[in-house]
């Protein structure tokens, strides 16, 4: 960070930066909400009755006079979600009590008929025969849910983080004369800056959520305008429209004059305009998603010729129509890039 001769009002100015929206925050709020759910649901529950079920392949046996209390399936979409407490004699005559959790994928309308099942070397093992005939099933679904709920909790972890040093920049910066300070672009995109300061100043480094471009001052440096505390503890960057602080239309003239019109159209060397580069690669993408839909659509064929359980054949299929249409979709969005 380094002082600059700016003509920038010796006033408090009113602090105006972007920062993150109330639906913003909300979204993230509900991200962590949903991503630490999904962990706890995904990881914790089925774990224990699925490697119940891999030790009972081959020796469970109908459990005589077993009952399954307070059995409950919900079907969101094509995820089962299944709790039940399963009760059964014991050899010494009392009573055997287990609570199981099943997720799993399925086509289904209507109730799920389950019957509650055991090793006979192992009473106590209880299980049923839902769980076993989805026992693959339900190891597919972990896998595939385990990631998305780690994703989930991982942003929900790093976006606050930010947003709080944003929202304690603008405090320090607030109800304070500012003074104009070159500071280092680290990167720039359509959507956001990180702007950092020199090496050996206390400035820290920043992401923040702006559109446009900033002032520039030094092109070979990546020097940027940006207003600092007397101290210089703490800056941000000013932008090409000065709509981070409120100045007057004169102010704003005489700052944009003394930066230059060939700096305020300025572009830094490494811009990266992420729509466009997210249409690129939806647009790479749709190759693959097509050739994985017709995968999943051989598999769907394979699994209906060979008989048995069509759980699996109609979840391939369901699959490859979906990778269908979402290979549609990214040939006819991906044509804008």
């Amino acid at each position: 960070m380094i002082p600059v001769e700016a003509p920038f009002p010796s006033r408090i100015v009113a602090i105006r930066a972007p920062r993150a929206s109330l639906g913003a925050v909300l979204g993230a709020t509900a991200i962590a909400l949903f991503g630490l759910a999904a962990g706890v649901g995904v990881v914790a529950n089925p774990i224990p009755a699925l490697v119940t079920d891999f030790g009972l392949r081959g020796v469970a046996r109908p459990v005589p006079e077993g009952k399954i209390e307070q059995g409950r399936c919900s079907v969101h979409a094509v995820l089962v979600d299944c709790d039940a407490t399963l009760v059964a004699r014991a050899p010494d005559g009392g009573e055997l009590r287990r609570t199981v959790h099943y997720l799993f994928l399925d086509f289904h309308i209507g109730d799920f008929a389950a019957e509650v099942v055991a090793d006979p070397a192992r009473p106590d093992r209880l299980s049923t025969d839902l769980g076993l005939d989805k026992l693959w099933n339900r190891v597919v679904t972990l896998l595939m849910m385990v990631p998305l709920a780690l994703l989930l909790v991982t942003v929900a972890i790093l976006y606050p983080g930010e947003s709080r040093r944003r929202r304690r920049v603008v405090r320090a910066l607030s109800g304070q004369v500012l003074h104009p300070v070159a500071l280092r672009l680290e990167r720039c995109t359509s959507e956001e800056w990180t702007v950092g300061a020199l090496p050996g100043t206390p400035v820290e480094r920043t992401v923040w959520k702006a559109k446009g471009f900033p002032l520039v001052l030094d092109p070979a440096r990546g020097l940027v305008l940006g207003v600092a505390t007397s101290d210089g503890s703490a800056a941000m960057p000013l932008d090409g429209a000065l709509s981070f602080v409120d100045l007057t239309p004169a102010e704003r003239r005489q700052l944009l004059d003394w930066v230059g019109p060939e700096r305020v159209a300025w572009r830094p060397p490494g811009y990266i305009d992420r729509r466009a580069v997210g249409r690129a690669q939806i647009r790479k993408a749709a190759p693959v998603v097509l050739v994985v839909g017709l995968v999943f659509g051989l598999a769907a064929g394979v699994l209906a010729s060979l008989g048995g359980d069509p759980t699996l054949a109609w979840l391939a299929a369901g699959v490859c129509g979906i990778l269908l249409v979402l290979a549609l979709f990214c040939f006819a969005f991906g044509r804008r890039a």
